[in-house]
This record gives C-alpha cells, structure tokens and sequence, in this order.
C-alpha cells in the first residue's frame, strides 16, 4: 500500500511539474519580442504585428538589415520641434535624435545608408548625419532662404544626393547637391528646375526627378535630362532593383503606368485606389493607399487585390517596404502595421 501511495505522490508530483513547465513554455513563447523570423509564411497580404507610437508620426524608414525603423515625429515637450526616434521591430524605443536647428525643426525626409547605421535627415534649414547611437556625424547647415528637401542614397556609390530649394534674385530654384557619406560635399550641379516633389537613384548615374508632375532622368556624368513619361504623373515609385518605375496619372487615378527599360505599360484600375505607389524590393508588388484600404498590385499574376481596413476611419501617413523581406511597414500617425506577404 505504502509503495502505491509514494507511486500515486511521485505521479502527482510530476504532471504538476510537466503543468508548470508547459505553463512557463505558453508564458515565455507570450512574451517574448516580436520579430520577422518568427513570422511563418502566409498565402496573402497579412496583418502580423502592431507597434504603438505615443507621438504622431509624420515619416518613417528602416535601416539597411531591417531590424530598425527610424520614425519623425514632433516632440511631446516641445510641440514645435521635430526629432527622430529610433524603434526595433517589436516596438522598443531605442533613443531618441535631437538637435536644436531653427524655431521650427521640421524634418522633410529621412533615409538609412545603404549599408551603415548613417541616418540622413533633412530639417530643411540644414541636413545632419547621424550615427545609430546618437552621435552627429556631420551638420550641414543652409542659408536661410535656402530649404534641404529630398533626400536619396545611391546604392552603388554611398553618394546622397539632396534637393537644395532656395530663392535668388525673387525667384525660387531647385538644384541638385551630392555628399559623400561623411557629409562632405562632392558638388553641386549647375542645372535649376522647378517645383519637386520627389527625386531618387535608379542606377549609379542616374536619378529620376519629379517635377511639377513631368518625370525625367538626369544623368549625373552628361547632367542630360530625358523625359520618360508622355503623360503627367502624381506620383512615382522607383524600384531600381528591377529598373522600374510605377507611376499614378496626374489626370487618370484609375490607372498605373509602368516604365521598365525603355518600354511604357498602362494597368487599368477597377476604382479609385490611391494617388502613391510603392514598389517591394523584390518587385513582386506595388502598394498604393487610401483612406480605409490598403490596395495591392501583384506584377506576376497582374491582378489587383483591395483589402479594406477594419476601422474605415484610419488615415495611411506613408508605407515602407523591407529592404529584403516580404515585409510592409505602413504608418498611421500613432501606429505602425507590419504587413507579411507571400513568398
């Protein structure tokens, strides 16, 4: 009987110990951060994780490895002041960049190096370059009827090519700056051209420039300019992996048209889906957003793919592809969605 009562003690003690343990396994497997390796793959564009932001974001962008996302945002301490935080995947907020430019700080645009922990950030009255850990790498300041813009690294050559937009004699002016990656400026081109809205590297040599809705390339060793699209265009989106760039018409939102090595290909559109395309680094996809929805454009099968969002009310900031990943980022305003699509 004894042996029988120490078997049943002995049994008791280890389902309550095998309990605990898939408990602690259930709570650690609960807890643990959020990351993309985690992530198993998915047969549609799906919504997989959520970071919370205690301040409205304006811009945001991740790093070359894709395990940072660097968010623009105004300072809750001073409302007129725009600084930068720095974000892991999970949603851990890392530091914060701050630096004292002009009465205002408005950041324009931000963009990670190709390959380093170099942050670029245009506050418009100048253009700072910071590491990862806070440190100011090079402050670049403009004159003060002068505004840094858009901002792009070349891929190739680490050159960051900048829209310096400034007034002269009463009339205002866009030229093109480029710097190396320690912030020295290599030089500037003589050109000047309008109104921009967007500018960035295709190739080692050339950077399609948007302006006032025409869409050119300029060749940074001729500094010819060649028009691409006949048509006007909204936006652009340049996928230079792919020598592609996915263009909203100015005067048909109901349509894409894709420019790829020469050759021009228009996509209707069912309905209105967006005025912004974004293209994966893998060329797989084109996002365009809208209010309430998200809208797909798959390049391999050609189809569109509409996915509403549960709250309709919810505004699309701007969206971000992974540099490597299947992965979308989209930001609106007090929250970041991480989106995983199909391999």
């Amino acid at each position: 009987m004894q042996t029988r009562i120490r078997w049943h003690t002995v049994l008791s003690i280890g389902m309550l110990l095998a309990v605990l343990a898939s408990a602690a396994g259930y709570f650690y497997w609960a807890s643990r951060p959020f990351t993309l390796e985690q992530l198993a793959p998915v047969d549609k564009p799906t919504l997989v994780h959520t970071i919370k932001l205690p301040e409205a974001g304006s811009e945001f962008a991740w790093n070359s490895r894709g395990d940072r996302l660097a968010v623009a945002h105004l300072d809750l301490n001073k409302e007129d002041q725009s600084v930068v935080s720095i974000y892991t995947v999970d949603g851990k907020r890392l530091r914060q960049l701050a630096v004292n430019i002009d009465a205002f700080n408005t950041i324009d645009d931000l963009e990670w190096h190709p390959t380093k922990d170099i942050l670029a950030v245009s506050y418009r009255q100048a253009l700072v370059l910071w590491s990862a850990d806070g440190t100011i790498i090079k402050r670049i300041n403009n004159g003060i009827e002068s505004a840094f813009q858009q901002l792009s690294w070349n891929q190739q050559t680490n050159e960051l090519a900048v829209i310096d937009y400034y007034a002269y004699n009463g009339e205002y002016y866009n030229q093109i700056v480029l710097f190396d990656e320690y912030g020295t400026k290599i030089r500037r081109f003589p050109t000047k051209f309008g109104y921009t809205t967007q500018m960035k590297w295709i190739n080692q040599v050339n950077i399609i420039v948007n302006v006032t809705n025409r869409i050119y390339t300029f060749n940074t060793i001729t500094e010819e300019w060649i028009r691409l699209f006949e048509d006007e265009q909204y936006a652009v989106d340049i996928d230079s992996n792919h020598n592609r760039i996915v263009g909203a018409g100015e005067n048909n939102d109901k349509e894409l048209e894709i420019w790829q090595n020469g050759i021009i290909k228009t996509i209707e559109l069912a309905e209105f889906s967006g005025r912004i395309p974004k293209s994966s680094p893998r060329g797989d996809y084109t996002v365009l957003y809208t209010i309430g929805r998200l809208n797909f454009f798959n390049h391999h099968t050609q189809e569109f793919e509409i996915h509403p969002l549960t709250n309709k009310d919810l505004i699309y900031v701007t969206v971000e592809w992974h540099p490597s990943k299947p992965i979308l980022a989209t930001l609106l305003f007090y929250e970041i969605q991480v989106w995983q699509f199909p391999e």
